[in-house]
């Protein structure tokens, strides 16, 4: 329980400190999702195409308000959750194999 009550946590402070530098703590614009994921290391996401973050970004932004929110942030954390579940399965299924 400590340790799910402590990834919320993370997952929201860290939305809101990058989110605050724009003026409205309950965003993010594009320039701040680029800086999240490029300083929190979601390497999923990371792209040397700026065009390819765009896309992610408009993806994620909904309501196409060229904005963010919290709600549409966590579908990358669910993204990243399904991701990082997958190749686990996949390292454990190889190592039962061997």
């Amino acid at each position: 329980l400590w340790a799910q009550k402590s990834a919320i946590e993370t997952i929201t402070t860290t939305f809101l400190e990058y989110a605050a530098p724009s003026g409205d703590p309950t965003t993010l614009s594009l320039d701040e999702l680029k800086k999240l994921v490029q300083e929190v290391d979601f390497v999923i996401l990371q792209s040397k195409d700026p065009k390819e973050m765009k896309k992610i970004f408009e993806e994620l932004d909904e309501d196409s308000n060229k904005e963010v929110n919290f709600l549409e942030y966590t579908s990358i954390i669910m993204r990243l959750f399904f991701v990082y579940m997958f190749k686990n399965m996949i390292e454990l299924q190889q190592q039962r194999r061997q």
